[in-house]
């Protein structure tokens, strides 16, 4: 029972993430990758470059897809572990994203 919590909790953070995709603008800078959410309140998270190593890129046919950055591990409120799967979801040229957000964290 256990491996199935775990696997429902993995797939749901990902349908989470293609739900908020919509309302959320991504954005890289010489420092940093951000991204912005808009749902009851703005949520801004932000990824320093030397910290963009490990990256994972899921790639649909068309080209698009989501880059994942690194994996954020945190609490929830009431104090159980947390993981989420922080990135950009839905780019139409994702494979262009990862070697961009790749060249960033190179020059860090």
């Amino acid at each position: 029972m256990p491996f199935w919590a775990a696997g429902l909790f993995m797939l749901s953070g990902r349908s989470i993430a293609r739900r908020k995709a919509p309302r959320t603008v991504y954005a890289l800078t010489n420092q940093r990758a951000i991204l912005l959410c808009n749902g009851k309140h703005l949520e801004v998270t932000s990824f320093a470059a030397d910290g963009l190593g490990d990256l994972a890129r899921r790639e649909r046919p068309d080209g698009s897809g989501d880059l994942v950055l690194p994996r954020e591990l945190g609490r929830d409120s009431d104090g159980h572990a947390k993981a989420s799967e922080p990135g950009f979801v839905g780019v139409k040229d994702v494979k262009r994203v990862e070697r961009l957000v790749r060249e960033l964290h190179q020059k860090s």
